[in-house]
């Protein structure tokens, strides 16, 4: 019985089942069918039409091309054709009428042969190219909002030299959109040089770091292991390894950069007597507090320079020589000395950043305002390379059995050109002294004079390698010979602040 039941209630399942289905089948044709009525009820209303209606262009044209035959001797072909005619004539009479009116004639002409029937069947364009009227076509501004005003400015804070390094090399590029750029490396994080230029922004409105990140140029991109800086400030790398020490023994936040110490510590950072300890108001401001014991042990490794005596040449005539070279050392010492130390290196760099602003502000506005006889040459020696053949012996790769290649780079900027040219010059000499720089310019100065002969002044622009640039009494001389040969009459030497000149 239990199995007659069971077989009974699934026939009754399956009959309900088939029933549901084709019950949402017929909902499914009905919709069809009610689409269907409505598509044909609003053909049947544009068919009829309003009492008293004209037909539009479009609409007289399709029922003209309805109503014709393919045969040409039926009446409605030619009615077709002659509507064809009669418009092909109109056209060209009013060619002709606008070709031999004046010019304010002219003007009243395309006035009256332009109107909202042409804008609204989109043959504005195409009338005018009939006529052979000329029409200014207005670009449509830009919308001045937000992202649009700020971007320049924004752009520009990324592509400034403090807060971004220009690579060297022909690979070190960035394209985007077919736009090839050379790449760019940012000096500090995004979410610093946002506070930076918040602080820096006076007349742009305060805008949010995801915008700020947002606006970054595509050519400035983040540090990478094989892109590191390998040329930092030993001034600046020193304090910001210090004030990381400290931020654990007072209560200044822990990732605070020496940026924004600096802007607390004085009242302007682009007051000259604030930023060299001379303004009564900041001078000795302290911007923390000590949250330990001043006694306690800290260990600190800054970075140093050392000398001592190394004995070189051969084993039978070897010679003592004093040799300098640069380390860091581990130093041990208390709260209270460490805290002397960052106040000492604190004021130096004051100054420090002062001067490179400074600097920076003068090269770019020197850079924009360049008249036509004047020019630029930003130079620095890049360091030497190991020369390399496609194939070499094991024995090539001891000694002093490679050969070394020494690379005058720089970059050139002439009159009105704002993007600069690059250039480098190599050598097998070893030597870096003044007289080995100006034999690198030459080559320079000659290119600079053959290209641009209303050239009469040069201002060139480096860091401050001693043994190279300044302090050098031949470099003076030598800039006093050489420029004026190739008929240069006014030459500046300007030097940026140590470590910040590449």
């Amino acid at each position: 019985m239990r199995t007659q039941n069971n077989q009974s209630e699934k026939k009754k399942q399956r009959a309900r089942a088939k029933c549901l289905r084709d019950l949402k089948q017929k909902d499914r044709e009905i919709e069809q069918l009610k689409l269907k009525v409505d598509m044909y009820k609003k053909r049947w209303l544009r068919t009829k039409g309003k009492p008293g209606a004209k037909d539009s262009p479009r609409t007289h044209t399709r029922n003209l091309l309805k109503a014709a035959s393919i045969h040409y001797k039926s009446p409605e072909f030619g009615k077709i054709k002659r509507k064809l005619f009669e418009n092909s004539v109109i056209i060209q009479q009013l060619k002709n009428k606008y070709k031999s009116a004046r010019k304010g004639q002219k003007s009243k002409i395309s006035e009256l042969l332009s109107g909202s029937v042409l804008a609204k069947c989109r043959l504005r364009s195409a009338f005018n190219d009939k006529m052979g009227i000329r029409v200014a076509r207005r670009r449509k501004k830009e919308k001045m909002c937000l992202t649009n005003r700020v971007r320049k400015t924004v752009a520009g804070f990324y592509l400034r030299p403090d807060n971004s390094t220009l690579l060297a090399g022909v690979k070190k590029t960035e394209t985007f959109r077919k736009h090839k750029r050379q790449k760019r490396v940012l000096k500090d994080t995004i979410k610093n040089l946002h506070v930076k230029f918040l602080a820096e922004a006076n007349n742009v409105k305060q805008i949010s770091l995801s915008l700020f990140s947002k606006l970054r140029p595509y050519w400035v991109t983040f540090p990478v292991e094989s892109e590191r800086e390998a040329c930092l400030c030993i001034l600046c790398d020193n304090t910001k390894m210090l004030l990381n020490k400290i931020t654990n023994v007072t209560t200044l936040k822990k990732g605070i950069s020496t940026e924004e110490v600096l802007r607390q510590s004085v009242c302007s950072m682009n007051n000259k007597e604030c930023m060299k300890s001379k303004c009564a108001k900041c001078k000795g401001q302290s911007v923390y507090s000590v949250t330990k014991n001043i006694s306690e042990h800290v260990k600190k490794q800054p970075w140093c320079r050392k000398s001592e005596k190394r004995t070189v040449g051969t084993a039978k005539e070897p010679t003592e020589k004093l040799i300098t070279f640069t380390i860091t050392e581990e130093v041990n010492g208390t709260v209270e000395s460490l805290l002397k130390v960052f106040e000492t290196q604190l004021a130096k760099l004051e100054v420090h950043t002062y001067n490179l602003r400074a600097q920076f502000r003068y090269f770019k506005k020197k850079q924009e305002s360049l008249a036509k006889n004047e020019c630029m040459i930003h130079i620095d020696n890049s360091e030497n390379y190991n020369c390399r053949l496609n194939t070499e012996v094991q024995s090539l790769h001891f000694g002093a059995s490679k050969k070394q290649l020494t690379l005058h780079t720089g970059v050139e900027y002439v009159g009105n050109d704002r993007v600069g040219k690059t250039f480098g010059t190599v050598s097998d000499s070893m030597d870096h002294e003044p007289s080995a720089v100006w034999a690198h310019l030459k080559p320079v100065l000659t290119e600079i004079r053959q290209n641009h002969k209303t050239v009469d002044s040069v201002e060139f622009f480096s860091d401050r390698p001693v043994g190279q640039y300044i302090k050098q009494k031949a470099n003076f001389f030598l800039m006093t010979k050489e420029p004026f040969a190739y008929g240069i009459k006014n030459v500046r030497w300007s030097y940026f602040e140590s470590g910040h000149g590449k």
